[in-house]
């Protein structure tokens, strides 16, 4: 139920153990098949590495390409490069900061 309410532009409150992570690979995967491209904000680097790098077996799987765009201090700010990559990746798993900064 939670990826159909994500799918829909909804709100979907899960708690730890629940599965969100694993939840929100259902409306990327559907999103992405547009070719616009998906963001998965995370509230840390650790998450969005992990996220992609676990996830990102289960997008390549079903032919997706899967990147985390990182904060690493500041760098990826002015990371142009990493940026234009992510850019034109299926699914992006990155921090709310990074977010902000490609808006």
């Amino acid at each position: 139920l939670g990826g159909i309410i994500l799918h829909r532009g909804s709100v979907a409150q899960m708690n730890t153990g629940e599965g969100k992570t694993l939840v929100a690979t259902l409306p990327a995967y559907l999103n992405a098949l547009s070719g616009d491209g998906v963001y998965i904000a995370t509230v840390n680097d650790f998450l969005a590495l992990r996220d992609a790098t676990e996830m990102g077996v289960l997008y390549r799987f079903l032919g997706l390409t899967c990147e985390a765009l990182l904060t690493n201090g500041n760098e990826a700010h002015d990371d142009v490069e990493k940026r234009r990559i992510c850019a034109e990746v299926d699914v992006v798993y990155v921090t709310g900061q990074n977010l902000a900064f490609n808006w």
